[in-house]
């Protein structure tokens, strides 16, 4: 076998995998897991994915070339979403905290004196859906996995509790407390507190700092670093990390000792 410049292209060595899913060569059913089933879908796209990278000449059948994009297309379709990023829901609950933002700030321009009492509703109702929302965004930072989505949510939360405390609404968003709860996967409580959702957020940096710092992961530690300082956190985060929880693993206690060490060595400006 040769491909169009005539050079000998060897045999596609392709991996075993099931005679038909879920029936084995016998015909009698057999009952596969999503593991199992997911495991011969990848053996199977491996073989597709080195076919298609020994087409040279795709106008030699265009139908079947288009039918093979479509099929590949409706393959990821058929996957479901990622349930890391569906936990997380960064899209919907940034749909859902927008729209109620939008109507606090409609109150706080056009009925600022009258608007009051819906003005504090407004912000209870944001601060207590991101108060549910976090203990989803922890159940996946405990994990130490997808910390950039996670700082991602945080960090939307930081620039709306922001946006709320711009607002100048009369109701006054810095005495609005809000009650949470953060457990572990073992149901223990490792944070509770009825403070301003913002002390909130700064303990959630503050434990996805020193996580992210134990992995190593210099470029993501700079980002959460910047957030820091735009939402003026720096000298609050630090301050928490003087003291380990217990919960922090001999890593994260020696990460949260080097970058208090680096804080305090770092140039200051005049």
């Amino acid at each position: 076998m040769s491909n169009a410049k005539g050079t000998a292209v060897k045999p596609v060595e392709r991996l075993a995998y099931p005679t038909k899913m879920g029936y084995p060569a016998g015909g009698t059913k057999k009952e596969i897991s999503d593991e199992e089933l997911l495991a011969s879908l990848v053996a199977s796209l491996t073989d597709a994915l080195y076919d298609a990278r020994r087409i040279c000449d795709n106008d030699s059948g265009i139908t079947t070339f288009r039918r093979t994009r479509a099929l590949v297309a409706s393959i990821s379709s058929a996957l479901s979403e990622d349930p890391v990023i569906k936990q997380l829901d960064l899209e919907e609950h940034e749909q859902s905290i927008d729209g109620v933002m939008k109507e606090l700030l409609r109150s706080c321009q056009y009925d600022w004196h009258d608007g009051l009492e819906e003005q504090g509703d407004y912000m209870s109702e944001i601060c207590q859906e991101m108060a549910e929302w976090l203990r989803d965004i922890w159940s996946v930072l405990e994990t130490g996995e997808n910390l950039c989505d996670v700082r991602a949510c945080i960090a939307y939360c930081a620039e709306t509790v922001r946006s709320i405390s711009n607002a100048d609404s009369r109701a006054g968003f810095h005495h609005q407390e809000t009650n949470i709860c953060i457990m572990n996967e073992a149901d223990e409580v490792i944070y509770e507190t009825s403070q301003h959702i913002g002390e909130t957020l700064t303990w959630f940096y503050k434990e996805l700092l020193v996580m992210d710092a134990a992995q190593g992961n210099g470029w993501l530690t700079s980002t959460i670093l910047a957030d820091l300082k735009a939402f003026d956190k720096v000298e609050d985060v630090f301050e928490l990390l003087q003291e380990p929880e217990e919960h922090w693993t001999l890593e994260m206690r020696a990460a949260a000792e080097d970058l208090i060490r680096k804080e305090q060595n770092a140039p200051r400006g005049k």
